[in-house]
């Protein structure tokens, strides 16, 4: 299995959550909560944003599994720290399509990865 950068292609919805997910992390009302959530990981999920140059139009560069990985943790901190009525106020995604976008993004990691789950 390859852990090497890889190009995952995404919809402009799945940017769009993503880059409002950031944005959240960084700027939002629950940064407290998501980066409680975060934990140990929120130094690389900053750095991580800088280096997205976040809002995306084209794909993202080349990211490794631990990239993609942090960017799952990211979507699941937003969506447990906003909770269902924030979530639909700020980033404009009901919980049930919060939900479904984290986890078409994740398929298309682990497509691109040749795995079934994050390791």
């Amino acid at each position: 299995m390859t852990t090497s950068p890889h190009i995952v292609n995404l919809s402009t919805d799945e940017h769009q959550f993503i880059g409002l997910c950031f944005n959240e992390l960084l700027n939002g009302a629950s940064s407290r909560e998501m980066q409680n959530i975060l934990g140990a990981q929120l130094g690389a999920a900053t750095e991580l944003a800088s280096r997205l140059n976040l809002p995306v139009q084209g794909p993202f560069p080349p990211l490794n599994k631990a990239d993609w990985r942090l960017i799952y943790d990211t979507i699941n901190a937003t969506i447990y720290a906003l909770g269902e009525f924030e979530l639909a106020t700020l980033t404009g995604f009901s919980l049930p399509d919060a939900v479904n976008t984290n986890l078409k993004i994740t398929a298309r990691i682990w497509g691109t990865y040749g795995e079934s789950h994050f390791k």
